[in-house]
Formats: structure tokens, sequence, C-alpha cells
């Protein structure tokens, strides 16, 4: 499983796949299917197919990982929380919002127990539910989620921080549905700037806060002012 996580940060997903599937059949012969070191293999590798959006396999495995962990750990384990957090991501990626937002919501009440509520794996868990909401067409309640998980990246990483950059973005994308121009522009304008100081013009980060720049400007001559809740 180590030698996956590394594959995985060095953008092998394929290598780590293998990996992770090596590690599970020796898992499975050692412990037999009922195990904490087998649930977190095939956690690792719903999340692993999940970023390869191979959704319905890694449904399949985080699901199995899940349905152990039930089984052997307390309810409010963290590993269940990334259980959770995994078939969250699968089912907002896949399109059942609904199911999402349980998932999300049911990894948020045990990761708040855990850490606290100025901690980032909070903020990464409302930076998630921002995007959800602004997928369901919430863009109230996403302005909101969005907000807080920004808050706690200045707390937590300072105001140069490439995720402060991204919470700016996002907020910048949910103030743009909302329809407040403004405020969109000065997000997207604070998430560039960061861009800019750390990677320069000429990086793919960079390009996407001008489009997010881009966006806001056409968005306010073509649409009207609508914020759902």
């Amino acid at each position: 499983n180590s030698i996956g996580s590394a594959y995985n940060k060095m953008g092998k997903a394929h290598k780590a796949i293998i990996s992770n599937k090596k590690a599970l059949k020796i898992q499975l012969k050692l412990y037999g299917k009922e195990h904490p070191d087998v649930a977190i293999s095939y956690s690792n590798l719903g999340a692993l197919y999940n970023q390869m959006n191979n959704f319905n396999t890694a449904r399949t495995y985080a699901s199995n990982a899940l349905k152990i962990q039930l089984t052997l750990l307390k309810k409010d384990h963290l590993d269940i929380a990334t259980s959770y957090n995994t078939l969250g991501s699968i089912y907002n990626k896949n399109g059942n919002y609904r199911k999402a937002l349980t998932y999300y919501n049911s990894t948020l009440s045990i990761r708040l127990k855990a850490y606290g509520e100025e901690h980032e794996h909070i903020a990464t868990l409302y930076n998630n539910l921002g995007i959800l909401y602004i997928n369901m067409g919430s863009y109230s309640k996403a302005k909101e989620l969005l907000t807080k998980a920004l808050n706690i990246r200045l707390k937590v990483y300072g105001d140069q921080h490439t995720d402060t950059a991204i919470s700016y973005s996002n907020l910048g994308s949910a103030c743009t549905k909302c329809g407040n121009y403004e405020e969109a522009k000065q997000n997207y304008n604070k998430a560039l700037d960061i861009q800019l100081k750390r990677h320069g013009e000429k990086h793919s980060d960079t390009a996407n806060m001008r489009n997010g720049l881009g966006a806001v400007s056409y968005t306010h001559l073509t649409l009207p002012t609508i914020c759902s809740v």
C-alpha cells in the first residue's frame, strides 16, 4: 500500500492500482475478507478508480471498504470517514448529488469530532460541499460553505498558499452564479495574484484563474442576477 501511495503521488495511478491490488491479494490470504487492512486496500482502490473516473469500479471498492469498516470499527472511526468521503466524491462526479450530500455530511460529522472546526481536512470538506451545492444549483449555500473553507485555509495556510487560491477561485465561481459579479472578480483576482506569485504567467493554474475572470465578465453581460437558495 505504501508503494501504491508513492506511485499515486507521482501521478502514476495505473501503477498505484497494480501495487494496491497486489497488497490486497496478500492481505486476503493472510487475514480473510473482514480485516481493517483489507478495508484500507479496498478504500485506496476506490479512491484511485474514482481519480481515474471509473465510477462503477470505484464505488464497488469503496462500498466494500465501508461494509467491512462498519462491521469492525466504531462508527466515528476516521477510516469510516475516509470511505464516506470517497463515496461522496464518486456520487458527486457521477451526478447523484443527493447521495453525495449524505456521504459528505457523514464525513463531516466524524471529522469535526476528531479535528475540530479549524483544520485543513474540514476546510477540504467545506470546499467539496460548496462545489456540490454549486452542482445542485444552491448557490447561496455554496457561497456560505466555500467562505468557511476559505477562512479556515487563511488561518491554517496563510494568504499565499495554493489551497487558499483554490478557495478564492471556487468562491468566485459561487459569486458569479449568485450574480455578485464584483465580489466574484475580487475573489478571482486574489486567486490570480497567488498563482502568479507561485507559478508565474505560463502555468495552467494561472490560466484557470484568468479563465474564471473571463467567465465573470461574460456572465455579467449575458445573464440576469439570480441566486438560488
